[in-house]
């Protein structure tokens, strides 16, 4: 069974508070369709209760601090995924899902058996069962904002169901980037530098990555593009008609996109190449500031 779920590199620690992050992957370690591999129990592990509920899980080794700061940033990453998604999902008859579990990792190794993959600089993943898994990278080279952000992208897979969409990668991956970042106050030049270095250098993209894009990287490049092609759809219209299609769109099929996109948006892909790239060209002409 080919699976689908995401993974995120942090590589850039930003002041004030905040991380760029670079998302990257889905399914296997490379961002590779693969078979999911079943997850391990990992013995002498303790757990715990968030304020809202959510049961967190602490493999052996994690240290007191980790586990202290833990429940806060899962609720905090929460209610971002909240504010955004719970009356759009209201308005279709659904409610927020909330993650089966937390998993919290001391070891690449607990990462791995608990369903990660990998490679470095791995902090995140959502597998299959909507178990959300923390690897060590989470706490290196970020700040607290930046583990908001990680883990608010994995609680939008949860919420969204993606992380098995069949669906194109970039409407797999673009909408929890999207709501990770969602009240930040960084400006797209900070979440998405590579966008920002490419449109400067006169490389505008006509339309969100191709799936190919995120087979073969750079997946910077591809989650940033993915990010930044979710941001122009919420200002095109409203961000009600965003959350509305990304709903409509996640559980169907690839073939189906194409429709459900110009029912939601009266306009193909190739049909707003031309407000996309003007978009870019507004947005990457001149550095943002960096938070």
């Amino acid at each position: 069974m080919v699976t689908r779920r995401s993974v995120l590199h942090a590589i850039v620690a930003l002041p004030a508070a905040a991380v760029a992050t670079s998302l990257a992957g889905c399914t296997g370690s490379g961002g590779h369709d693969a078979t999911e591999a079943p997850s391990r129990a990992v013995d002498g592990s303790t757990s715990a209760v968030s304020p809202s509920g959510v049961r967190i899980e602490y493999q052996p080794a994690v240290t007191a601090q980790i586990r202290d700061e833990v429940p806060d940033l899962v609720d905090t990453a929460l209610d971002r995924v909240r504010s955004v998604w719970a009356a759009p999902l209201a308005a279709t008859g659904r409610s927020l899902t909330t993650p089966r579990s937390v998993q919290v990792t001391a070891t690449l190794e607990q990462f791995v058996a608990l369903g990660g993959g990998t490679a470095s600089g791995v902090a995140a993943t959502t597998r299959p069962d909507g178990t959300v898994v923390l690897a060590p990278d989470a706490w290196t080279g970020t700040t607290r904002q930046g583990r908001i952000v990680v883990i608010a992208h994995e609680l939008t897979h949860v919420a969204l169901h993606s992380q098995s969409s069949t669906s194109a990668r970039w409407l797999v991956e673009g909408p929890p980037e999207w709501t990770a970042y969602h009240g930040t106050s960084l400006a797209l030049p900070v979440i998405a530098p590579a966008m920002a270095t490419a449109v400067r250098a006169g490389r505008v993209a006509a339309g969100p990555p191709s799936d190919a894009e995120f087979t073969n990287g750079p997946l910077p490049a591809a989650y940033q593009s993915a990010f930044t092609w979710c941001s122009f759809l919420a200002q095109r219209a409203t961000s009600q008609t965003f959350t509305a299609f990304v709903l409509a769109a996640t559980d169907e099929p690839a073939d189906q996109l194409g429709s459900i996109f110009q029912a939601h948006y009266g306009a193909t892909v190739t049909q707003l190449a031309g407000a996309y790239e003007q978009f870019q060209r507004t947005t990457f002409g001149t550095a943002g500031p960096s938070a």
